[in-house]
């Protein structure tokens, strides 16, 4: 995904979660529509995220180690698709139990 800067994550406590791509995984960045070169603090347009709690978000933009700048939301998940994915991942950390 990153070739395309689209980025999946799932806001969690306010913060963006990143799910893809993979190499980011687990990592989180603050969003903002301004521009990477913008002399201005990148705070003064940051995308706000409480209205998306708990939901999973397609976003495009240029990320560094901690912005995604011009930002825009492509997609957010409903609520059906959120929980799909929720166990899915849950499935896919638990360590395998063997039975005798």
């Amino acid at each position: 995904m990153n070739p395309n800067n689209q980025y999946l994550g799932k806001v969690e406590g306010g913060h963006f979660k990143l799910l893809l791509p993979v190499s980011e995984a687990g990592t989180c960045r603050r969003l903002t529509s301004m521009a990477m070169k913008a002399e201005q603090p990148p705070e003064l347009q940051e995308l706000h995220l409480d209205e998306y709690e708990g939901r999973l978000v397609m976003v495009s933009g240029h990320a560094d180690a901690e912005w995604i700048w011009s930002a825009e939301m492509l997609e957010v998940a409903g609520l059906i698709l959120t929980a799909v994915v929720d166990l899915l991942l849950e499935e896919a950390v638990k360590p395998e139990v063997m039975v005798y």
